[in-house]
C-alpha cells in the first residue's frame, strides 16, 4: 500500500468514527463553556470574592488540582463575571512565563521591567491598583527557583491595601517550598 492511499483509507474511518461529536473544541485544554456547572469546591472561591468585594478583608487562597482539572477554566470564568458586575480589579499572571517577581510586576502593570528595582515596580502597583484587587497567580509552583524569597508574595500579603491573592497549581509541595524559601 502507498502512503496516499493509506492516508486516504485512515482519512475516510476517522470521518466515519467522528461523525457521532459535534464539537471536538470541547476536549481542548483552553475550552470554555459558556455556562460551567458550578463545584463544592468553587463555592468557596466564589465566597471568598463577594465577602473581599464586601469587606475588603481578603482571603489569600492557594488552589491545589491536576493539570485539566478546570482550576484556570473556573477563575478565567469567575473574572469574567465579576468583570462585568463588580468593582475588584482582577489580574491574572501565569507564572510559566513570568516566573519572578519583577516580571508579575511588569506584566500586571503592562510595562518593562529594565531599569527599576523592585520596590520602584511594586509602588507603581500600589498607585495603580489602590483600590480592591485580586491578584491571580496560575501555575505558581513555576516560580522561578533562584527567588527563593518569593518577595512579591510578601509585599502583597503585608500591604495595608489589603490585596488579596489566588495561587493555582498542579504541585501540592508548593506550599512546603514557600515556607522553606522563607526561613533562608
Amino acid at each position: 500500500m502507498n502512503i496516499k492511499t493509506y492516508m486516504l483509507e485512515k482519512r475516510k474511518i476517522i470521518n466515519d468514527q467522528s461523525k457521532s461529536i459535534i464539537n471536538y473544541s470541547i476536549f481542548d485544554f483552553n475550552y470554555m463553556p459558556d455556562n460551567p456547572l458550578v463545584r463544592e469546591e468553587t463555592k468557596q472561591i466564589i465566597d471568598a470574592f463577594l465577602k473581599y468585594e464586601e469587606t475588603n478583608i481578603p482571603v489569600n487562597q492557594v488552589i491545589f488540582g491536576s493539570r485539566g482539572s478546570g482550576k484556570t477554566l473556573m477563575i478565567k470564568y469567575l473574572e469574567q463575571l465579576f468583570k462585568d458586575d463588580s468593582s475588584l480589579n482582577i489580574l491574572y499572571a501565569n507564572v510559566r512565563y513570568y516566573s519572578t517577581s519583577f516580571k508579575i510586576l511588569a506584566h500586571l502593570l503592562n510595562v518593562s521591567s529594565r531599569g527599576l528595582s523592585l520596590s520602584e515596580l511594586y509602588n507603581r502597583f500600589r498607585e495603580k491598583f489602590n483600590s480592591k484587587t485580586i491578584i491571580i497567580l496560575d501555575e505558581v509552583h513555576l516560580w522561578a527557583p533562584k527567588e527563593r524569597q518569593r518577595e512579591l508574595l510578601y509585599f502583597l500579603s503585608r500591604d495595608k491595601q489589603n490585596y488579596m491573592i489566588l495561587m493555582l497549581s498542579n504541585d501540592p509541595r508548593f506550599l512546603n517550598e514557600i515556607e522553606r524559601g522563607n526561613e533562608i
